[in-house]
């Protein structure tokens, strides 16, 4: 329990330093002066400082997590679904771009899957017991494209797309939001400007979709 609750308190103090500050220059030093510790310590417990960062970037997601366990219960088909995940990934990427394109393409990409992993069972009530098989393979999964796959799947096996279609259509919306989310890295805070790119975004990644859709 000890070992856990320090974990917590690293991870904790690291999201408050990031909510104020990012995390482009954030140092292990500074971290461990908030949380009372040394820097031995953040080392003692995570592999290194980016590994304790992507950790704590998770809780910038707890709110898109917990909708997208809403919306994987739906009983629409795939591709309906497929844009509600589209939908709601965007408007949140757009809140803290940063977060998200490190999370899904950047350093923490490539040890999403190990983190994602310590991070429920650090905060194991971040999944209720109601989430359903969708969700906790979409969580898991740090591969944007391979997400939409799973829905898009379904819609071909529903006659709505072909296969090939479905492989086009998941490796280009990824290429659009993050394409996207690049842009808008230094500006999204400004007033109206992450509004506008998640309506854009949205309506690009829409328009993907729909282009291949069978009449």
């Amino acid at each position: 329990m000890a070992a856990a609750d320090t974990k917590k308190r690293l991870v904790d103090v690291t999201y408050r330093i990031m909510k104020e500050s990012g995390f482009e220059n954030l140092k292990a030093r500074e971290i461990a002066k908030e949380a009372g510790c040394t820097a031995t310590v953040i080392y003692k417990y995570f592999e290194d400082l980016n590994y304790l960062i992507t950790l704590a970037s998770f809780k910038f997601l707890e709110n898109y997590i917990r909708e997208t366990g809403e919306i994987s219960g739906d009983a629409d088909d795939g591709v309906a679904l497929n844009k509600k995940a589209w939908r709601l990934f965007i408007q949140y990427a757009f809140q803290n771009p940063p977060i998200y394109e490190n999370l899904f393409w950047g350093r923490g990409k490539a040890i999403y899957e190990d983190a994602v992993i310590e991070y429920f069972k650090l905060y194991s009530g971040e999944l209720s017991k109601e989430s359903t098989a969708y969700h906790y393979i979409t969580m898991f999964n740090s591969d944007i494209g391979e997400r939409e796959l799973l829905w898009l799947r379904r819609g071909v096996n529903k006659g709505c797309l072909e296969m090939e279609d479905a492989l086009y259509i998941s490796r280009v919306n990824q290429m659009i939001v993050r394409a996207m989310l690049l842009e808008h890295m230094e500006d999204y805070k400004e007033p109206g400007v992450a509004e506008r790119a998640v309506r854009e975004c949205i309506y690009l990644v829409e328009k993907t979709i729909d282009t291949f859709l069978k009449k």
